[in-house]
């Protein structure tokens, strides 16, 4: 092994000037030569009594103070013709003086003491020896005995004796006849001490000898020691060498003193005796310097050893806000191990970082970061962040979530710099993202509302920049925003509850372009009800610092979305990444302005000396725009000239150029077919085949329903599946401007922006058309009904407050105008669309449950004449040459069992209304109220996942109605009318039936269009027949969620399914206890028998033998133990996951009468996945432990 170099050159170092809180002296004594005119003089109490709360109290009375007793009338009285009252004061000793204190008596006029004046002397000159005089000081105002001291300071001097003399003061008369008097309650003298320029500096304080392979014998390291004071030695005392491995060091020699200016060496030895390990030890000397009054100096060696690293940092507080100071303790769980620290948000480093040798006293918005360190090697980084709040903005609520960011004085976030006279964003290069601290506060659920000074909900460090381009002109600005761990990799966190993930914008509604604050949010959810992605959101009011100082009430930006980045991701777009070669794999575009530079100029990690883009070759199927031109040709797509295709996934600056030939090839397949008139409309072969053309319908129906200004022009993310290489259109974005009501009229343009890329060509399809009004009127009974759209606005608004909406400088008046006009434009804009087609025929009963058999009549109420033709075997009445091949509707139709029926109306004049799709079901329909998804099998091992299933569970007595349910998102599948469960059922839907073996479990069916669970997790949504949700949530692959399911053979199990216990909490899951999972059965034990005998004599009663898993076979440790490594004392405790029925609490007790829940002596914890068929769970203490309970309890309780 190689010699290692010294490693830390740090600089220990103090303020030049130290200045503690003042304190007072007391006197020895306090006589005067007034005597014959005044009480005695033991009636001045001899402080530092300082205030009417003190004892003796001085009360405003002559007896309990000192004053004059010369009754006499004028002028006898009064100080003009009689001696002025003095005190002689000896302080002992030579003091430091600085300040001056009285506590006077009066009667509350304006006759009480007034001014005085003071001379000094040092114990050399003597008591009369006064050789420096203060003037007359004052005016004091007339105190009154319940008032506190009145303080002057006085310029510093050295002193002993003070001669007092009252000037300018009349006897007042209170209490005693005669005229007026001076009183004092008491009198004293504060100090602060002089500052001492000592001032250590140590250079390195931390010393590593080396990592030697073999023995090197003594081994010799000097520290320089230097005082960078001006006016007193620095003196060094008590060296002591502490710690695990202080008998292989030795200080050779050090300086006891060093003059100021001057330095000094330490030298220190090493020596192994000829042995092998690893060494740490801390030198510790006393010093002078009242900044560093101990010199902690880290020594580290080794011969032949590679030490493990030390665990992370711990700090005493967790990261939040703070008001007035904070004190903040590091500590290291591993022993012999030194902390270093940084202060300014760099990486601590041995070369840069402070030696941790005391609690940080923190007085402003700090960072901290620290490693530790052991035998040269580092323990992973550890950061917290503390925010220090003005007085204001500290007592300030929210009804929303708030989010602060502070960059610690970094400057203006980062901002490309895009301006409206580059429409295209050439030239503009990326700006690295800005190192930032993230603290989120979400509301306390007893009052709604969130505060500044409880625990933060999330605490992370950030990277953000600003984003966008017409949007990064406003202020408040939009920004990026990534969540970071230590290393700046990305964090991924489940923020606010939305599905766990690192990237996330902030999204600002500008009042003054969305007049609602809503336009981006309301597509989003209206998108989501139609089945689609859409970006998952949480408005919060955020405050930004880049100017350093106190977070204050200044630093509020407003309300903002918290949002989740367009991206692939299990929960978000959810594909495979595009393989190396291009064959496999999916992958995602922007359709926009290009891609700014790399953050590091050209050329690019893959080599690109330009940003990245193409176009399609368009109709014509000739491609004109050579790639990564931005001057488009022809009829190359898009057309758009500030738009280009952008590669998002894989980005244009690590794509290879196999695979963006292999992207190119697909888009000149899909073209070639959409644009051959002999086959692009094959239902198998023609361009469905490479077109989604579902996803393409309800992107456009929304966005003709909002109109928003640079719809199918800017701001698109189209993406093409993994699953079934089919492009998608991709989520709604970029509504924040000219959309709604601001549009114009609702009643004008039927197909907003048809002839933009794809979509002249898809509108010329008669079938896609029909597909077009049929899903618009499908859309139009559920989530586009007016009841719908006008349930989101308000939600939103109700969401946001009026409090935020006035805080942004919108009225009550305004805001709510301004939402009126949206919703009236919505209703207004669907009603119109309804009147451009022929309407689909009424059915008198809803869709969804039925209470018994019934007769459906039909009616059509287009307002045109026609024959309406209905089927109940859910073909379509229309044929696909738009002939009728339905029934005649004649009469009502009975309707004895579920059923699904399809009915149209063909006019007189042959045209085809839209389709009217319904389930009724008879009996009791699946709803959220007695169907579960009760497990998840979505990775087994092997290759292509065989084996893959999601089971659903029955959790009522009565039988349920599946008919017409329907996967919509995660997999697809519509359940056949007539697909029922019985009470208590198990049954599942395969992604392959084949790979279940024979017997199988029940399969309803297999996943449709080629979906399948996604391996690293993702949502799920199941709609009843009606379009209500039975279950929605989303899942991972990550803790907290089980892992073993990921590829290890079990599934993915929910805890007592008959509760329905929250699907998207993942303490409610667990993996199954055999592999391959328990399709269509449980794999769950409940307990019988006697729960406090012991049947099998093991000493454990049956419940907690059954809790524990103690009679599953074993193949190591069965029983719950206690261990002690590395100073850090462990509780391991097994548990039979399968044990549903019973939880386990552990519990400490230090008297067995009294009991605390286990975290309260171990903070945290480790779980493993099973084995054996048991789970453990691993309880640990700090690192030392405090002293033991004797009493470890595992209480048990059902569940």
């Amino acid at each position: 092994m190689r010699s290692l170099p010294l490693i830390i050159t740090t600089l220990l170092t103090a303020p030049a000037l130290i200045a503690p809180a003042a304190d007072f002296y007391t006197p020895v004594s306090i006589t005067s030569p007034n005597s014959e005119a005044f009480f005695p003089i033991d009636r001045l109490h001899q402080g530092p009594g300082i205030g009417f709360s003190a004892s003796p109290p001085h009360d405003g009375f002559p007896d309990q103070a000192w004053v004059t007793t010369a009754p006499g009338g004028y002028p006898s009285d009064y100080l003009a013709v009689r001696p002025a009252p003095i005190l002689l004061i000896d302080l002992g000793t030579d003091r430091y003086l600085t300040e001056i204190s009285t506590w006077g008596y009066t009667t509350g006029n304006d006759n009480g003491l007034k001014t005085f004046s003071l001379r000094f002397a040092t114990s050399a000159e003597g008591p009369t020896g006064f050789s420096r005089t203060i003037p007359p000081q004052g005016p004091f105002s007339a105190l009154k005995s319940d008032i506190t001291r009145d303080s002057r300071p006085l310029t510093p001097l050295t002193a002993r004796y003070v001669e007092f003399t009252c000037t300018d003061n009349y006897f007042t008369g209170t209490g005693t006849a005669g005229g007026d008097r001076v009183g004092l309650g008491e009198i004293s003298f504060a100090f602060t001490p002089p500052p001492i320029t000592v001032q250590l500096e140590a250079s390195p304080s931390l010393v590593d000898f080396g990592n030697f392979p073999t023995q090197p014998g003594i081994v010799t390291r000097s520290v320089t020691i230097r005082d960078t004071g001006t006016s007193a030695p620095l003196t060094l005392t008590n060296p002591v060498i502490t710690g695990p491995g202080a008998a292989r060091f030795s200080l050779t020699s050090f300086p006891p003193s060093v003059a100021p200016g001057s330095s000094g060496t330490i030298n220190l030895s090493f020596n192994p005796a000829n042995l092998d390990g690893c060494w740490s030890a801390q030198l510790l000397l006393n010093s002078n310097d009242p900044a560093l009054q101990t010199l902690s100096i880290g020594l580290l060696a080794a011969v032949n050893c590679t030490p493990a690293p030390p665990e992370p940092v711990a700090f005493s507080q967790p990261a939040g806000t703070f008001t007035g100071s904070l004190s903040l303790t590091l500590t290291s769980p591993t022993p012999g191990a030194v902390i270093l620290f940084t202060t300014d948000g760099s990486l601590p480093s041995p070369a840069t970082a402070q030696l941790y040798t005391a609690p940080l006293q923190l007085s402003a918005s700090t960072m901290v970061r620290a490693v530790a360190s052991l035998s040269g090697t580092l323990s992973p980084p550890a950061s917290s962040g503390y925010l220090r709040l003005s007085a204001a903005l500290a007592s300030r609520t929210s009804p929303l979530p708030i989010l602060l960011i502070d960059n610690f004085n970094a400057g203006t976030i980062p901002d490309k710099g895009w301006t409206t006279s580059n429409q295209t964003g050439a030239g503009l290069r990326q700006r690295a993202l800005q190192p930032a601290l993230f603290l989120l506060f979400d509301r306390n659920p007893a009052t709604n509302r969130a505060s500044l000074l409880g625990p933060a909900s999330t605490a992370t460090r950030a990277g953000l920049r600003v984003r966008g381009a017409f949007s990064s002109t406003w202020f408040p600005k939009p920004y990026a925003l990534e969540t970071w761990d230590d290393l700046n990799n990305d964090r991924h966190l489940p923020l606010l509850g939305m599905p766990s993930e690192s990237d996330w914008i902030l999204y600002h509604p500008h009042p003054s372009y969305d007049t609602t604050m809503i336009f981006n949010t309301f597509i989003w959810d209206l998108s989501r009800l139609t089945g689609r992605y859409a970006p998952r959101y949480r408005f919060i009011e955020v405050f930004v610092n880049e100017n350093g100082g106190d977070l204050d009430v200044s630093d509020r930006r407003g309300l903002y979305a918290l949002v989740e980045e367009v991206k692939r991701d299990p929960a978000r777009l959810d594909f495979e990444p595009l393989s190396p070669d291009g064959t496999s794999g999916g992958w995602l575009h922007s359709f926009n302005r290009m891609d700014a530079e790399p953050i590091n100029g050209f050329p690019a990690p893959n080599g690109a000396t330009s940003p990245q883009f193409f176009r399609t070759a368009g109709p014509n199927r000739i491609l004109q725009t050579t790639p990564n031109n931005p001057t488009q040709s022809g009829d190359d797509i898009p057309r758009q000239s500030n738009c280009f295709i952008n590669f998002e996934d894989p980005g244009g600056y690590e794509i290879s150029p196999t695979q963006r030939a292999a992207i190119e090839a697909w888009y000149l397949q899909f073209e070639n077919t959409l644009y051959d008139n002999t086959r692009w409309r094959d239902p198998t072969n023609g361009y469905r085949h490479f077109l989604d053309t579902r996803d393409f319908i309800d992107y456009f129906q929304l966005l003709n329903l909002a109109r928003q200004g640079d719809g199918l022009l800017l701001s698109m993310y189209p993406w093409v599946s993994s699953s079934d290489r089919r492009i998608r259109m991709g989520p709604m974005w970029d509504f924040n401007n000219g959309a709604y009501h601001l549009s114009g009229s609702p009643t004008t343009t039927l197909y907003f922006r048809q002839t933009e890329l794809w979509y002249p060509r898809l509108f010329a399809d008669p079938d896609f058309l029909n597909e077009y009004i049929d899903r618009w009127f499908d859309l139009r009974r559920g989530p586009l009904s007016n009841t719908s759209m006008q349930a989101i606005v308000d939600s939103q608004a109700a969401a946001i407050t009026s409090e935020i909406a006035n805080a942004q400088g919108v009225s009550s008046a305004s805001w709510s105008s301004g939402l009126t006009s949206m919703k009236s434009f919505l209703v207004q804009r669907a009603n119109w669309i309804d009147s451009q087609y022929v309407l689909p025929p009424v059915f008198s009963a809803s869709p969804g449950p039925q209470p018994a058999p019934f007769n459906l009549s039909l009616s059509n109420t287009s307002g045109l004449a026609g024959t309406i033709y209905y089927t109940t075997d859910g073909s379509d009445p229309r044929s696909p040459t738009s002939t009728a091949i339905g029934t005649r509707y004649l009469s009502p139709i009975p309707i004895a069992s579920s059923t699904r029926v399809k009915a149209r109306t063909l006019t007189t004049t042959n045209r085809w209304s839209g389709l009217n799709d319904a389930v009724f079901n008879l009996g009791t329909p699946a709803s959220s109220t007695n169907l579960v998804i009760s497990e998840i099998h979505y990775n087994p091992p092997g290759p292509d996942d065989p084996g893959e299933f999601l089971e659903l569970l029955n959790i009522t007595s009565q039988p349920i109605d599946l008919s017409g349910a329907t996967f919509d998102s995660g997999i697809q599948f519509t359940f056949p009318i007539g697909t029922s469960l019985a009470p208590g059922e198990r049954a599942i839907l395969a992604a392959r039936a084949a790979d279940f073996p024979s017997p199988p479990p029940r399969i309803l069916g297999e996943f449709a269009n080629t979906s399948r669970l996604d391996n690293g997790g993702e949502s799920l949504r199941l709609l009843a027949a009606n379009h209500t949700v039975i279950s929605e949530f989303s899942w991972d692959d990550t803790h907290p969620w089980p892992q073993s399911p990921d590829g290890n053979g079990p599934s993915l199990t929910l805890i007592r399914p008959l509760t329905r216990p929250d699907p998207a909490n993942p303490a409610n899951w667990r993996p199954s206890t055999n592999s391959g999972g328990s399709p269509s059965s449980s794999d769950a034990t409940p307990f019988s028998g006697n729960p406090l005998a012991d049947d099998n004599h093991d000493g454990f009663p049956n419940l907690a033998a059954h809790a524990l898993g103690l009679n599953l076979p074993a193949s190591g440790p069965s029983l719950p133990f206690l261990s002690l490594a590395s100073n850090q004392l462990s509780w391991s405790l097994p548990s039979n996951p399968a044990a549903e029925d019973v939880t386990i609490t552990p519990e400490v007790s230090s008297n067995l009468t009294s009991w605390a829940p286990a975290s309260s002596f171990f903070p945290d914890s480790s779980s493993s996945e099973p084995s054996d068929g048991r789970s453990w769970t691993t309880l640990l203490s700090p690192a030392p432990p405090p002293p033991r309970p004797p009493s470890f309890p595992l209480p048990l309780s059902p569940r």
